[in-house]
C-alpha cells in the first residue's frame, strides 16, 4: 500500500472556525514540501477540529487547498454534528480527491450538554487505485476540556463510545484516530 500524509489541526479562531487563521495557506502548502522519511507529498486527508457550527469552515479550507494544489484537488466530508457546548463547533474532514476516496461517514453517538460535548465522527477511506481490501477508517474527535471531574466524566463517555463503537468494526481493521 502507498504512503499517505494524514495531518490533524484545531482550526479555531476568534470567529470559532469559520475564516481561516492569517497564514493557514502558507502552513498548508508548507506541510506539503515538507520532506518526512524521504518522501515529500501534499496532505492526503486533514482532519480538522472547532471548524465552525457548518460547512463554511471546512470549506474555506477546502478553497485554500485547491488555490494551492488546483481546482477540484481537495473536498470535505458532508456530514455535520454541531457540538452540545457553548461554541457548537464541530469536526470534519478535507481529503485529496487524486489520492483516496471517501467511502463513508458516520456520526458516532449523540452529543448532549452532559454526556460528550461533541460527536465524534467516523470516516471510510479507500486509496484511489485499491480495492476495499484497503479500506481504513479514522476518528476525529474534540474531547471536552477542563480539569473538573465532571469534564473527566464527560471525555470518558466519549472515548467509551469510540472505544465501543471501533471495536465492532472487528479486529485487525486499521483505524486512525485524530483530534484535539
Amino acid at each position: 500500500l502507498g504512503q499517505l500524509r494524514i495531518v490533524d489541526y484545531n482550526t479555531a479562531t476568534a470567529t470559532n472556525g469559520e475564516i481561516p487563521r492569517p497564514g493557514m495557506s502558507e502552513v498548508l502548502e508548507a506541510i506539503g514540501i515538507e520532506t518526512k522519511n524521504g518522501v515529500q507529498r501534499p496532505i492526503d486527508i486533514l482532519s480538522i477540529q472547532e471548524t465552525g457550527t457548518g460547512y463554511n469552515g471546512a470549506q474555506n479550507i477546502v478553497n485554500l487547498l485547491n488555490s494551492i494544489y488546483g481546482p477540484g484537488t481537495y473536498a470535505r466530508s458532508d456530514i455535520l454534528q454541531p457540538g452540545q457546548s457553548t461554541d457548537g463547533t464541530t469536526q470534519a474532514v478535507i481529503y485529496n480527491t487524486q489520492t483516496v476516496q471517501l467511502i463513508d461517514q458516520v456520526k458516532v453517538g449523540t452529543a448532549s450538554t452532559s454526556g460528550y460535548p461533541r460527536a465524534p465522527l467516523r470516516f471510510e477511506f479507500r486509496p484511489v487505485g485499491y480495492d476495499s481490501n484497503a479500506d481504513f477508517y479514522l476518528y476525529s474527535s474534540h474531547y471536552k476540556a477542563g480539569d473538573t471531574a465532571t469534564d473527566q466524566t464527560r471525555r470518558l463517555a466519549e472515548a467509551q463510545t469510540i472505544r465501543f463503537d471501533s471495536d465492532a468494526l472487528g479486529a485487525g481493521t486499521p483505524i486512525l484516530y485524530t483530534g484535539d
